[in-house]
């Protein structure tokens, strides 16, 4: 069976337009892998706010070197845990008594939330790799961290 002229044509094109979408979902993948080592770099982490306390201007430059990049390339999800967490962080720097029980409710909640973002930048990262697949199929087994008044 011979193929004609206009069916190798149309393989062709098919062919180009799949590799061009899979190379710029591989090079996004990449730029998203950037993105999330360089937030993980400047962000704030639950315990280093919880040990020195820095003040509301220190926190917010801090929060915006580590967003700036992070909110061009971030997922939903990540973007929305982000968000959750920076709001929560500006709570506890604002909190006069670091003794009370709300503000280690608050603490505990922080670091809940920060570990739901990397969870969430790990799912993105790993993408359409192998441990990627590995992580989307056995993710069912694994139980959530998410706060429960969050789902």
């Amino acid at each position: 069976m011979l193929l004609t002229f206009g069916q190798i044509s149309l393989v062709a094109v098919i062919s180009f337009v799949i590799g061009k979408i899979w190379a710029s979902n591989t090079e996004i993948f990449a730029l998203r892998q950037k993105a999330y080592a360089r937030f993980l770099e400047k962000c704030p982490h639950p315990t280093e706010i919880l040990s020195e306390m820095p003040k509301e201007q220190i926190l917010l430059e801090r929060i915006r070197e580590a967003g700036s990049e992070f909110s061009l390339f971030a997922s939903r999800k990540a973007a929305f845990w982000s968000g959750k967490y920076f709001i929560l962080l500006g709570e506890i720097v604002r909190y006069p008594d670091r003794e009370s029980q709300e503000f280690l409710g608050k603490s505990v909640k922080a670091q809940s939330y920060f570990h739901e973002l990397i969870m969430q930048m790990r799912k993105d990262s790993l993408g359409l790799t192998w441990f990627g697949i590995q992580e989307f199929f056995s993710s069912k087994q694994l139980t959530s961290t998410k706060v429960s008044e969050e789902k």
